[in-house]
């Protein structure tokens, strides 16, 4: 990965991103003129599949998520809790949304044993059949998972009597 341009500003990461169509974009959330949510829309007005990389820190723990119409999104938050000198806990939760894959085309293929002839060559794909072909094959690679929510927790303990 090659970083093409940096940018400080909503703004200036919608201009450049115009300029340049970097893939992958990485953007934070909190910029100085306005949300980065809001050039991430208008990113993805001037390119619909765009790849766009989220990082972002919050000042407090009860940050809220920001949803932006897109074909996947993640979100984790993560804080730290020190109860004492020695002994400190972290905890988080993840949720996670995948929607359904599939190509309008109808070319996501499939290997079916029974039509493999082993006799020809490699660059035919013999066993390999798509929607096209074979209208049995659904369209769809996958069904979506739907929203799964992973929470997490640790603990750290120092052992040794000095304060960290």
């Amino acid at each position: 990965m090659q970083v093409i341009r940096q940018a400080g500003t909503a703004s200036d990461v919608v201009r450049m991103f115009e300029a340049s169509q970097p893939d992958p974009t990485l953007m934070d959330l909190r910029l100085p003129d306005r949300s980065g949510v809001e050039a991430i829309r208008e990113i993805r007005a001037m390119s619909p599949k765009a790849r766009i990389i989220v990082l972002t820190d919050f000042d407090v723990s009860s940050a809220k998520p920001v949803s932006v119409a897109v074909e996947r999104f993640d979100f984790y938050a993560q804080d730290t809790w020190r109860v004492n000198s020695r002994f400190t806990l972290n905890y988080g939760a993840r949720l996670d949304h995948i929607a359904w894959w599939y190509d309008k085309n109808g070319n996501i293929s499939v290997f079916n044993a029974a039509s493999y002839d082993p006799k020809t060559p490699a660059s035919t794909y013999s066993g390999m059949q798509t929607h096209t072909t074979h209208p049995a094959i659904p369209i769809s690679g996958a069904k979506p998972l739907s929203f799964q929510f992973a929470p997490s927790a640790g603990f750290a303990i120092n052992q040794s009597r000095r304060p960290w």
